[in-house]
């Protein structure tokens, strides 16, 4: 039996040599994931505004926060040239964090088709293209993998307002748990670190809720921060996480525990 010591069980965490694209590196928990992993030694490559339509602004990639050396690829096209440019920029690819995340509410039936097709495009058909190209790449290079996709609990949870968004998320947890069996002997790992109502979450508004009344149904009775997801990312990209896949970690303050 190996020797479990507490430097061996820090030095799992240790990500340092290990290649790392984060995808949504804009969204507040994508800046946090990069600055941890950068923290714990991984190399980066970001990319931002995934699932943005055509001649739209890209939003700006963080900096700063140890990431000044990370590789940007704002505008690398499609999910598998993305994916082409990071393994050329890294020489290889072991951990994916998808955190893009495009959201979007109203009356279910005042969506139009141009709003549904953005929200399935963006929260669903570009993160399962951009870990198929992902897990083609850490396939091809035969040493297995971390996927990480960051998810909302409106995957599990109904609320009004939020139902298109609410099953693109729910079509990533299957993801998660289907590549999890078939991917498990090439040693990927897939799991994804859930979300519940956070700090300034826009969907707040746009679903009607009030932060108030919202407050009083939380059982921490605070929402999260994003900074609460880096540490998180960390472990399920290291070693000490091999044993971890097809796993949801919620960061919900007990919202999920609700009946």
């Amino acid at each position: 039996m190996p020797d479990a010591t507490p430097d061996k069980t820090v030095d799992g965490f240790n990500l340092t040599g290990k290649r790392a694209l984060v995808g949504g590196a804009e969204t507040p928990a994508g800046r946090a994931i990069a600055g941890g992993l950068a923290e714990a030694g991984a190399r980066l490559a970001l990319a931002s505004g995934l699932g943005y339509g055509e001649g739209q602004p890209k939003p700006a990639l963080p900096s700063g926060n140890g990431l000044s050396g990370a590789v940007g690829l704002t505008d690398s096209g499609s999910e598998t040239d993305l994916v082409r440019a990071a393994v050329a920029e890294l020489g290889g690819l072991d951990i994916l964090v998808n955190a893009s995340d495009l959201r979007q509410a109203g009356p279910f039936e005042e969506l139009t088709d141009t709003d549904l097709d953005r929200l399935v495009t963006a929260n669903l058909t570009g993160p399962i293209r951009l870990i198929r190209a992902a897990g083609r790449a850490m396939l091809a290079e035969g040493k297995g993998g971390r996927i990480i996709q960051v998810v909302s609990m409106l995957a599990e949870r109904g609320v009004p307002h939020t139902a298109t968004y609410g099953a693109t998320q729910a079509g990533l947890l299957a993801i998660i748990k289907s590549l999890s069996l078939e991917w498990a002997r090439q040693g990927i790992r897939v799991n994804s670190i859930g979300l519940g109502w956070m700090e300034r979450d826009p969907l707040l508004e746009a679903a009607g809720a009030s932060s108030d009344r919202l407050l009083r149904y939380l059982p921490t009775r605070r929402f999260g921060r994003a900074d609460e997801v880096g540490a998180i990312a960390i472990y399920l990209a290291s070693d000490q996480a091999d044993m971890m896949t097809g796993q949801t970690l919620w960061v919900d303050g007990a919202v999920m525990s609700h009946a």
